[in-house]
């Protein structure tokens, strides 16, 4: 059996178990998330060129190229309302992956490693953390480290969303300006 065969049938062994192979990972802040792996296509360095979009949303970078398409990349940190990711003066990453249908890469600070925990290991967040933020599980590494689990799918929902809405206002007002288009928008929510 080669490796890859090999790596395809523990992968799909671990679906089945208890257990559950994440992708740890950190954003502008020090501290570390997770990612389930079976969300992930690749994980790669941040390209130097990003083609920045007009009119997204702050957390939206731009789009890249890859493997022959166009990929949009999405500042996780600054949708959290945290510090954005410095991409451009420091080496960053970009994971690539799958949500909602759709292939989204996920800028981050630098990814950490492969950890797998036992699915009994894995705790909700309290009431109050659950139902304020995006926070979906927490669980520990072998160092006692906190790893948090987050809601990337919500993330990417309401980022999107906003970017909908902006658009579907932005193409009936063609003589207003784009800040008073935006706060009138605002205002709207």
């Amino acid at each position: 059996m080669n490796n890859e065969t090999a790596d395809v049938e523990h992968r799909a062994n671990e679906a089945f178990s208890k257990n559950m192979e994440m992708l740890t990972f950190y954003l502008s802040d020090s501290q570390q998330y997770g990612i389930n792996v079976f969300k992930i296509i690749e994980v790669i360095e941040t390209p130097k060129e990003i083609t920045i979009v007009p009119k997204t949303n702050p957390a939206v970078v731009g789009i890249i190229r890859f493997r022959d398409t166009s990929l949009t990349v999405i500042d996780i940190s600054s949708g959290l309302d945290m510090a954005p990711i410095d991409y451009k003066n420091n080496i960053s990453y970009v994971i690539v992956c799958e949500y909602s249908n759709t292939i989204q890469g996920i800028l981050v600070s630098r990814p950490n490693r492969l950890l797998n925990v036992n699915s009994e290991d894995i705790k909700p967040p309290s009431e109050t953390i659950k139902n304020s933020g995006y926070l979906t599980a927490i669980t520990f590494d072998e160092n006692s480290e906190t790893v948090q689990i987050l809601d990337i799918e919500k993330i990417i929902s309401e980022i999107n969303s906003i970017e909908a809405n902006i658009s579907s206002h932005d193409s009936t007002l063609s003589h207003e300006s784009s800040n008073q288009h935006l706060q009138n928008f605002y205002e709207q929510q």
